[in-house]
């Protein structure tokens, strides 16, 4: 998995600094493969187990409708489910949201020009439930890369933090089903900064950094983009949205191809 076609790029400090808030996870599975599988999850996820019918619905949009240059707002999958809905906690209200955030998505498939072995996945449930990845990585049987980097507040003055205690946070996983097989995190819990190192080190990592006396400096967006880049992936290019190619958004929005829903033990 370790070599790869694109280039370390030279480190600089917050590239892509425009960009306050970015994540996605690289599925090591062909792209046909994923898709066919995150919509059957789709179709699955609007039936409940004793075969009721959920009152939302998914629709597809491809290419330019799939509106690959915007991004999802990090509390999306908490508030953007239906306009009467209210988020737990703050009792943010959804449409505070949707004057920012007019992209409603639940999930937003990818192929990676520089890498063309990797499926992109942006999953706004991953800032929430960071456990997705290895779900996806036992459902593929597929190595997941699974990166998150922020760098400063990502959200309107107007929008409370989500209620948990994280925030800023440089993070990178690799796993391969139930199992962790590196994890590095820098990030700031209710206001104080910690350090996670799990597994062994891959061979590129700049072990030096991880001793500075300042956790915040462990692990920078500039040492994510080269991560990635000795794993084969153009960080800046795919998070400039210049990288990505037939993107498909799987939305709420009714506009685009409904997804028909899946019956309990019907095949996809």
């Amino acid at each position: 998995m370790l070599p790869g076609p694109a280039q370390p790029r030279p480190r600089c400090m917050d590239p892509l600094a425009h960009i306050p808030h970015l994540a996605a996870m690289f599925v090591d599975a062909p792209y046909d493969t994923v898709v066919a599988a995150e919509f059957a999850d789709a179709r699955a996820g609007m039936v409940d187990e004793d075969g009721t019918r959920h009152w939302w619905t998914f629709h597809l949009l491809r290419g330019a409708a799939a509106r690959p240059g915007e991004r999802f707002g990090p509390e999306i999958a908490a508030i953007r489910d239906h306009p009467d809905r209210r988020m737990r906690g703050d009792g943010t209200h959804v449409a505070t949201v949707g004057r920012h955030f007019p992209l409603r998505g639940a999930i937003r498939l990818s192929r990676v020009r520089s890498a063309p072995r990797y499926t992109m996945v942006e999953d706004p449930l991953h800032r929430l439930m960071p456990l997705t990845d290895q779900m996806r990585s036992e459902r593929y049987g597929a190595e997941i890369i699974s990166v998150s980097s922020t760098i400063g507040r990502d959200m309107p003055a107007d929008i409370p933090p989500v209620t948990f205690g994280v925030d800023l946070t440089q993070h990178l996983r690799v796993v391969r089903g139930s199992k962790v097989r590196r994890s590095v995190a820098a990030f700031r819990d209710l206001g104080r900064w910690k350090w996670s190192d799990e597994g062994d080190p891959l061979p590129f990592e700049d072990l030096a950094a991880y001793r500075r006396r300042s956790k915040r400096q462990r692990l920078t967006r500039a040492m994510l983009f080269d991560y990635l880049g000795h794993l084969g992936i153009d960080a800046e290019g795919v998070f400039g949205r210049g990288e990505v190619e037939d993107p498909v958004l799987i939305t709420t929005d009714h506009e685009g191809e409904a997804l028909m829903p899946l019956r309990p033990g019907a095949h996809a």
